[in-house]
C-alpha cells in the first residue's frame, strides 16, 4: 500500500508533489484500489471537456487500451479558494491503433488538500490534449468490454478518435456505447407524475448542477420572453435545441398539457434516457451535427438553444438559417453565448472553463482581439465571440429584440425575431 501522508513538518508543497508522484505512480501500476483511495470524497475529473464519474476514471485506469508512459510536474501552487494545492502537469499517454501507436501529451491541473488524518488527497483533475507525436512500440492490445466509449468521453473526442477511424456515426452525432451491440430494456409506457419527474445520472449533467440550475434559466428565458411582450399560449409548438438531459424543458412542465414540446440533441445517450423519463409529456429526437432538422417551415413558435452556439463555429451561419426556417413569422428564438463579458466573468470566478480555455496559446495571442475564437476541435470545444460580429451575423436574418448579460450564467443571451 502507497501512504501519501507527509512527515510532520513537511513543506505542504513538497508533500503535494510527492502526492501527484504516488497517484501516477498508481496509475502506471494499474493499481486501482490505490487510486481510489487517494480520491477525496466528492472527487470530480473533466477530460476533453467531459465529466467522467468515479467508476468511469477506475475503469479507465485499470483497463489495457490506455497507458501512461510519462508525467512531468510543472508547478505546485496554493490554492486557498480550493482548500489546497493546485498542481500543474504534462503527461504522455499511449493507446492502440493497427497501424502506428500515438503519443498524445496532456497537460493538467489538479486539486489536492490535506485531510482530517493529514493525508493528501485528490480533489479534482481537469486535463485537456497539448500535442500528439508518434511512436514507434508496438501497438497495445485492445482491452474488451466497451472501453472504447468510455475512452472517448475520458481523452476527449478528438484525443480518442486519433486511435481511431471514426464512424460515419461518430462523424453525424454521438451515437450511444458507440461500436457496441445494444438493447433497450422493455419498459411499460412511462407516463410520469410532471410534479415529479426524475433525476438523470450525475454524467448526464454535462458539467451543471442540474437540479437547481434549469429552473433559474428557463425563469429568467420566459422573462426576457414577456419583456418583449411575447408569450406563450396553447397550441404552441416549442423547440429546445441542444436539450441534453432535460435541465431546462423538465420546467416547462406546465406548458406541456396545452403545448407540443420538442428537444433535440446529438448525444444519443442523453435523448435515450429523455425518452424514457420525460416523455410523455415531452417529445425527443436524436438530430445530428449537418444543420437541418426534420421539421416543416415555421413549425415553431419559440425555439431556445441554452449554451448551444457556445460549440458551434463553422456552421454557426447555417445553423441561423435553419432556425429562421423553422420560425414562425412571429416567433421568437433565445440564443445564448460566451462573449467578452462572459470572459471576465469566467476569469473573475475562476471557473474549471477558464482553466481549460486560458492554457490555449492560441487564447493567450487572441483573447483581447477576436470575431470569434475557437479553443478545442470536438464536441466539447468551446466557442467565444465578438458580441458586435454575433449581432451582425444575426441581423442579416433576424429582427434583434433584447441583449441581456448574464442571462444564462455567465453567459450573454439574445432574443430574435425572424425579418419580414
Amino acid at each position: 500500500m502507497i501512504e501519501a501522508t507527509p512527515e510532520a513538518g513537511a513543506d505542504p508543497q513538497a508533500a503535494a508533489r510527492v502526492f501527484l508522484d504516488r497517484w501516477f505512480g498508481a496509475i502506471v501500476a494499474k493499481d486501482v484500489a490505490e487510486c481510489a483511495r487517494l480520491r477525496a470524497p466528492g472527487y470530480a475529473a473533466t477530460t476533453g471537456g467531459h465529466s467522467l464519474s468515479r467508476e468511469e476514471e477506475l475503469a479507465l485506469i485499470g483497463s489495457d487500451e490506455l497507458s501512461l508512459t510519462s508525467v512531468e510536474i510543472e508547478q505546485v501552487v496554493a490554492a486557498p479558494e480550493d482548500g489546497g494545492y493546485a498542481l500543474s502537469f504534462r503527461a504522455t499517454l499511449r493507446g492502440a491503433r493497427q497501424d502506428a501507436e500515438l503519443a498524445p501529451v496532456y497537460a493538467g491541473r489538479m486539486i489536492v488538500s490535506a485531510g482530517a488524518d493529514a493525508s493528501w488527497r485528490g480533489e479534482s483533475l481537469h486535463m485537456h490534449k497539448k500535442a500528439a507525436v508518434r511512436t514507434d512500440e508496438a501497438p497495445a492490445q485492445r482491452a474488451a468490454g466497451g472501453l472504447g466509449d468510455r475512452l472517448k468521453r475520458a481523452l476527449g473526442r478528438a484525443g480518442a478518435d486519433r486511435f481511431r477511424r471514426p464512424s460515419f456515426q461518430e462523424i453525424a452525432y454521438i451515437p450511444y456505447q458507440a461500436r457496441e451491440d445494444f438493447a433497450l430494456p422493455r419498459t411499460a409506457r412511462n407516463d410520469p407524475d410532471p410534479a415529479d419527474l426524475p433525476i438523470p445520472p450525475r454524467h448526464l449533467w454535462l458539467g451543471y448542477d442540474y437540479p437547481t440550475t434549469g429552473k433559474a434559466h428557463v425563469r429568467r428565458m420566459l422573462e426576457i420572453a414577456r419583456e418583449d411582450g411575447f408569450a406563450l399560449a396553447s397550441g404552441h409548438r416549442i423547440l429546445d435545441l441542444g436539450c441534453g438531459a432535460g435541465r431546462m424543458i423538465r420546467h416547462l412542465k406546465d406548458l406541456a398539457q396545452s403545448c407540443e414540446i420538442w428537444g433535440c440533441d446529438i448525444s444519443a445517450e442523453h435523448i435515450f434516457w429523455c425518452k424514457r423519463n420525460l416523455s410523455p409529456p415531452f417529445n425527443f429526437f436524436v438530430n445530428t451535427k449537418v444543420p437541418h432538422l426534420p421539421h416543416r417551415d415555421g413549425s415553431f413558435r419559440f425555439i431556445y438553444c441554452g449554451s448551444l452556439f457556445t460549440h458551434i463555429d463553422d456552421l454557426t451561419d447555417t445553423w441561423l438559417l435553419e432556425l429562421c426556417r423553422l420560425l414562425g413569422s412571429d416567433g421568437r428564438a433565445y440564443i445564448t453565448i460566451h462573449d467578452a463579458h462572459s470572459l471576465e466573468l469566467i476569469e473573475q470566478q475562476r471557473r474549471r472553463l477558464w482553466e481549460r480555455v486560458s492554457t490555449s496559446p492560441l487564447f493567450a495571442r487572441a483573447r483581447h482581439s477576436f470575431d470569434m475564437l475557437t479553443v478545442g476541435r470536438d464536441d466539447g470545444s468551446q466557442v467565444f465571440y465578438d458580441r458586435d460580429y454575433f449581432l451582425r451575423s444575426l441581423e442579416t436574418m433576424f429582427e434583434i429584440r433584447s441583449v441581456s448579460p448574464e442571462a444564462y450564467n455567465y453567459q450573454t443571451a439574445i432574443l430574435v425575431k425572424p425579418k419580414g
